[in-house]
């Protein structure tokens, strides 16, 4: 019977996956109503003549657009018709152009040439300062991560893609950077530092992330040594940028699914004002249906958001922008159960609930001054809160019944959890960048981050066990009352950019930082060469030193005061290689070492993070990191990623000695892809593909207390276990219908985890018995979404 059920099964796919793909074929081929023309050329400089890269290209009153590659080369397809083009670029005139696409026209060439401002823009420029030049840098834009086959809805999960970068949850957004943990990555949205739930125990309860897609332009993402003009962490910086204007007198989107609805309006309120306001409201349950762990979830989460960007003059610009959201996830069962076997009959009883709350606010305010051509200000003021709360009883009780005897062995497990946090974290920032000449720029500024936390937590957890002849009790207790925090951290950083010749380029930065909560201070240097090999390769070598001073988890199971916990610090070395193999096509090598110092042991448990609470421990991290990445047809983007990581720490006076760190992932391979048929030019393939090994994990087991009169837990040697191999494969389909020139219609299709797969997040021992916990099974899910 198990196999026919299994056929059925199959079938039954096979089917789904026939009508999701024939089917809006053939409604997409009714509607369309004409073939669409390849419009190419280069983007050159009118002076010297030379191709320039990262050149945006937009069509006016459309939502169609370009980037030119490394070689200058852009490419749009349009259907037959006038349009309006608008090419922009940083230290050259916006240059708008009408071009006009023939009937039958297949194909049309035209080259673009930009005109330099009077004070020309050296190599190096301010967008280069923030890493454009950095070869551990990935900038995405907004068509992949909308379009991205991925089991949340949540556009950061296309990080997990890219070199360096993994998780190997399904049901969490939140993701490690080469040998760092969840809390080691800095996250900024229109320069506005962004905070993940700090009390977060499971991943199926965290919040989507605050990104909306909607609003959504460009993602800058730096896995490597990044610039002094960033905060504080370990790891990485997560640079998200809003779209900020539009030509357009006015556009609205939206977009329902299985999941949910987004809905965003954008209005020019006049030729220097707009306006944007979008709304989520998120019910991921579906992914619950295919889990194993069975249940009543109803996970919610809503967001207001809201962006007003303005720009009286050339010369200033001043941009608001706020966001309210509130998350909630609600769990409960009761149910019994019993299960016969050959020695008697085992009866189960669960019960309990389990509420989560978060509830984020943010305001910002950024004012750009530029006087001239040479010397811009930039300064920031931002406010971000976060409530959370979270409330569990869970109870297990399971009771044995002998066939061969009247006996009973019971056995049962309660744990009830009461937490509370009120953060607020406050932040001002100022800084200027001035191009001395067309060969050196310097940037400088300073910032004030002023947070804010009150909490109550409380714990407790106890399990006692008869069964198998076994007498198990033990038993955790956990209260922290009521405590507030308060401290600040200033830092300053001064950074010059210096081209030295037409092949070599140095960047000299560094970033001094004091933390009120134990007055360390501490300086931060980091450095960068660029060689140029070649016009289609280049060498890059960094080295620099990153500090995270303590702000709240690394105090959360602390006892003692906090003057003596110690920022964690680190040391990283990059070297890489970049070559430009066709026009559409890049290669990337990358190799590094991280050494650090001061680091605080933490125990990771689905994705809470609990630290120990002392600096006690040291450790290294070393890997290589291989990117290819090209739109192999025209408007798709397509890229393979491979990386080795070795993470291993040592805690301080175990004498164990070097064991791996939590986040020790070894091998990983990812593949995101997309595709088109000539046929169908409207429809496109979305592929998402993640191969790795698994994280090593602390093991438990039961063994005899001294007097072998009881069991006691015993925890073995940390990390010495290992997770399996995790792959998933997630699958997604759209077509685009246009009805008249405004009007676009899209339907989405996806099949997630194609095959399948129960991916193993852990394990636990209840009851003296192993538990698997397994993530997310197969899931089909549908969007429709409408833009005018």
């Amino acid at each position: 019977m198990k196999k026919k059920s299994n056929i059925n099964i199959l079938y039954l796919t096979s089917i789904l996956t026939t009508v999701f793909l024939i089917l809006p074929l053939s409604l997409g081929y009714t509607l369309q109503s004409s073939e669409l023309a390849l419009v190419t050329g280069k983007i050159l400089d009118k002076n010297t003549q030379l191709t320039l890269a990262n050149v945006n290209i937009i069509v006016i009153n459309s939502n169609t657009g370009a980037t030119s590659d490394s070689l200058g080369t852009y490419k749009l397809q349009l259907a037959e018709g006038d349009y309006a083009i608008l090419i922009s670029h940083i230290g050259y005139t916006e240059l708008k152009q009408k071009i006009v696409i023939q009937p039958g026209v297949k194909k049309l060439i035209i080259d673009f040439e930009l005109e330099p401002f009077a004070i020309p823009l050296p190599e190096i420029t301010v967008t280069e300062e923030k890493g454009e030049d950095a070869i551990s840098r990935y900038t995405i834009k907004e068509k992949p991560l909308r379009n991205m086959a991925s089991p949340l809805p949540d556009v950061l999960l296309i990080l997990k893609t890219l070199p360096g970068v993994a998780s190997l949850n399904d049901q969490s957004t939140l993701y490690n950077v080469r040998g760092g943990n969840f809390d080691e990555n800095l996250i900024y949205i229109n320069g506005v530092e962004i905070y993940q739930p700090q009390l977060v125990r499971k991943g199926i309860m965290e919040n989507p992330s605050l990104v909306n897609p909607n609003l959504l332009e460009v993602i800058n993402f730096q896995t490597g040594v990044f610039p002094v003009s960033y905060g504080d962490k370990l790891s990485s910086v997560l640079d998200l940028q809003y779209r900020q204007k539009f030509d357009q007198k006015y556009f609205a989107k939206a977009d329902v699914s299985a999941i949910g609805a987004n809905a965003t309006i954008g209005l020019r309120l006049l030729n220097n004002s707009w306006l944007q306001i979008a709304t989520r409201k998120i019910s991921y349950g579906y992914i619950f249906k295919s889990l194993e762990t069975k249940g009543d979830y109803t996970p919610v989460f809503r967001d207001l958001q809201g962006l007003f960007h303005l720009s009286p003059s050339d010369k200033l610009e001043l941009t608001f922008f706020g966001l309210k959201a509130s998350s909630k996830f609600n769990a409960s069962s009761e149910k019994s159960t019993n299960i016969s076997f050959f020695n008697g009959i085992f009866d189960f009883q669960f019960g309990g609930s389990e509420v989560f709350t978060y509830q984020t606010g943010l305001l910002s305010m950024v004012l750009n001054y530029k006087p001239g051509n040479a010397f811009s200000l930039k300064w920031m003021n931002s406010y971000f809160g976060q409530k959370e709360e979270e409330n569990t009883f869970l109870s297990t009780r399971l009771i044995h019944r002998s066939l061969e005897s009247s006996e009973e062995a019971e056995a049962f497990r309660h744990e009830i959890i009461k937490n509370y946090l009120d953060a607020r974290f406050y932040k001002s920032y100022a800084s200027f960048e001035w191009i001395i000449s067309p060969s050196m720029l310097i940037n400088a500024g300073v910032e004030m981050k002023y947070f804010s936390t009150q909490d109550s937590l409380s714990s407790s957890y106890r399990e006692e066990s008869e069964l198998d002849g076994i007498d198990i009790t033990t038993s955790e207790k956990h209260v922290k009352k009521l405590s507030t925090r308060h401290g600040s951290i200033l830092g300053r950083f001064i950074q010059t950019n210096i081209k030295a010749s037409n092949k070599l380029a140095l960047q000299f930065g560094l970033r001094w930082i004091k933390s009120s909560l134990n007055h360390e201070q501490l300086f931060l240097p980091r450095v960068q060469f660029l060689y140029r090999l070649s016009k289609i390769s280049k060498l890059v070598f960094a080295v620099g030193r990153y500090a995270q001073p303590p702000i709240y988890k690394e105090f959360q199971f602390r006892e003692e005061d906090d003057s003596g916990l110690l920022a964690q610090k680190a040391t990283q070395f990059t070297l890489g290689l970049e070559r430009i193999l066709k026009n559409d096509l890049s290669f990337k090598l990358e190799v590094y070492y991280k050494r650090y110092s001061d680091l605080i042991s933490y125990d990771l448990k689905d994705v809470q993070i609990k630290y120990s609470g002392v600096n006690d421990a040291v450790g290294y991290a070393y890997g290589l990191e291989v990117f290819l990445r090209g739109s192999f047809i025209p408007d798709t983007e397509n890229w393979i990623s491979y990386s080795y990581l070795v993470a291993r720490e040592d805690l301080l006076h175990d004498q164990v000695g070097y064991v791996p760190r939590a986040s020790d992932r070894r091998h990983q391979f990812a593949f995101y892809g997309e595709d088109r048929m000539e046929r169908f030019p409207w429809s496109k393939l979305f592929v998402r593909f993640i191969f790795g090994t698994g994280y090593p994990y602390t093991s438990n087991s039961w063994v005899l207390n001294n007097d072998k009169t009881k069991y006691q837990l015993k925890q073995n040697k940390r990390n010495s276990s290992r997770l399996p191999l995790y792959y998933r494969f997630d699958f997604g389909f759209s077509q685009e219908i246009r009805l008249g020139e405004n009007i676009h219609i899209f339907l989405r299709e996806e099949i997630l985890n194609l095959h399948d797969k129960k991916n193993i997040l852990g394990y636990d021992l209840a009851f003296n018995k192993l538990v698997v916990h397994h993530l997310s099974g197969r899931i089909f899910n549908f969007g429709l979404r409408l833009e005018l």
